[in-house]
């Protein structure tokens, strides 16, 4: 992926993301920006979070919250820890939220009528509702889930509307899927067929899978169930902190085994003790706040007119929150990024069953200023500095070195792999890959570049490399056989980097 030079600008998880932000990029280009993308896409990022967070202010209105309580839900959505990490990276996580509230308000004013009767306003609803849901898709692939929730909730709708007609259901159902099914599919296609030049259809919808064809990142088990709650809880609060000294011991006997790499070099080098007990109290403040609405939510709760917006949201955000908790759940249930999305909806579902509840305001203040409090000394502040990444670290003295001529044999996780091709542009050649074929044609051309092998390639530390990648592979046997060619070249964080010599070399 590199939208500067606008090369693999299509990748079938995240279709058009790139090309949005290489378009944005040019953009800039043509007033006289001469930097790399990096900066464009941040800001575009930020752009998406902040109509984001306007958008949940907007529904929250609709859906009948007072003035400051709608300020509260998007105050708990903009300052929530993987929202607001999230809105300032260059990342693809943020972009399809706006379309996917954009469509919620598009919802609340559709109702089912008979093919014979569809007339002004109606049409146009349910292809502004298709083309939002397919656009959520085509900037990410998790949002394909969006197109059945709108379904469901359009039969929800249908259900509860007088005179109702399995005609009216066809009618609205067939126009909204034909629209949101039809421009995801036809964009595939496009770009599979046209952009990429691949055979015939068959071919891209096996290439538009994407990860899914690999199956899930985790294996499921039982301790998937508590892993979800670690989730949630990490979207909502940063966990920085908790890997500082003060914590670091209590939190390796809750979880066992659970190296936090990155988390503990954050917290040594950014989160001294006053800031540890400053983070830690706001959180405090936070959780108690949360405890306290939900249990206002669940009580009391004043009864909504059928096909309200109130009502409407409802029953959209309990399938919407259903359908992603199975999915993060069977996929990778403590990945704060899969709920990223989830945040804007948990806040207005949560705004909207506090209508009509007393006292709920101060409650609803505090919680969005603990969670600006404590996310931003907890997360944002040191992400803002360039030295705040484990990965820049631990790959500083490789990417002083290597080009993008040369070719690299590690083995690390994906968020390491990434900043290394990113900072050297290098070909990597996972060490655990049975794929002999790119080390091999490395090592025949070793005037087109240098070939450099880290000693993770051998024996990754805990944490550095997923543990299913340890053991023998095919590359491995091979580098073990090229030993004697091996010379110290650098040293960087924890590895040390061998360039493999020339086999002719005196």
């Amino acid at each position: 992926m590199d939208v500067t030079k606008g090369e693999n600008l299509f990748q079938p998880n995240h279709l058009l993301f790139n090309a949005i932000n290489r378009l944005h990029y040019r953009v800039w280009t043509a007033f006289g920006y001469s930097a790399d993308a990096t900066v464009p896409m941040e800001v575009l990022s930020a752009a998406a979070s902040l109509a984001t967070v306007y958008l949940v202010h907007r529904i929250a209105l609709r859906v009948g919250a007072p003035p400051l309580m709608a300020l509260a839900a998007a105050g708990w959505t903009a300052f929530s820890y993987g929202f607001w990490v999230y809105s300032v990276e260059a990342d693809t996580y943020l972009l399809p939220l706006p379309a996917v509230l954009l469509a919620v308000l598009v919802l609340f004013d559709i109702r089912p009528t008979e093919w014979s009767g569809i007339r002004g306003p109606t049409v146009p609803r349910l292809i502004a509702l298709g083309v939002l849901s397919a656009v959520a898709a085509l900037l990410h692939q998790q949002y394909l889930f969006l197109i059945p929730i709108v379904g469901v909730s359009l039969i929800l709708i249908w259900r509860a509307t007088p005179g109702r007609s399995s005609g009216s259901l066809i009618t609205t159902a067939s126009v909204y899927g034909l629209v949101a099914v039809g421009v995801v599919f036809l964009v595939y296609c496009a770009v599979g067929l046209i952009a990429l030049g691949q055979s015939d259809i068959a071919e891209t919808l096996a290439w538009a899978r994407g990860h899914a064809s690999q199956g899930t990142w985790v294996g499921f088990s039982l301790m998937s169930f508590p892993m979800l709650l670690v989730g949630l809880v990490r979207v909502i609060l940063g966990i920085n902190f908790l890997a500082s000294p003060h914590a670091a011991g209590a939190m390796a006997k809750i979880f066992p085994g659970k190296v936090l790499l990155e988390e503990h070099y954050v917290a040594a080098q950014y989160i001294g003790t006053t800031l540890f007990w400053v983070i830690t109290a706001a959180t405090l403040v936070a959780v108690g706040a949360i405890v306290w609405l939900t249990f206002q939510a669940t009580r009391g709760v004043r009864a909504t007119e059928p096909l309200s917006p109130r009502w409407t949201f409802t029953r959209f955000g309990i399938v919407y929150l259903a359908v992603y908790a199975v999915l993060i759940l069977i996929w990778e249930p403590y990945n704060l990024e899969f709920w990223i999305g989830l945040v804007p909806i948990l806040a207005i579902l949560l705004v909207s069953r506090l209508v009509g509840n007393d006292g709920v305001a101060p409650a609803s203040i505090a919680l969005a200023l603990a969670l600006a409090v404590a996310n931003f000394f907890g997360g944002v502040w040191p992400y803002s500095h360039a030295d705040s990444d484990y990965w820049t670290d631990q790959n500083a003295g490789l990417t002083a070195i290597a080009g993008k001529t040369d070719v690299i044999v590690t083995e690390c996780v994906y968020v390491c792999q990434g900043n290394l091709a990113l900072s050297t542009g290098a070909h990597l050649i996972p060490a655990s890959s049975d794929d002999t074929g790119e080390l091999s044609a490395a090592l025949a051309s070793p005037s087109t570049g240098r070939l450099f092998v880290s000693s993770w390639a051998f024996d990754a530390p805990e944490g550095v490399a997923d543990p299913e990648t340890a053991g023998s592979s095919e590359v491995r046997s091979m580098l073990e056989g090229l030993r004697d060619r091996f010379v110290e070249v650098t040293r960087s964080g924890s590895q040390t980097i061998w360039q493999v010599m020339p086999a002719d070399r005196p």
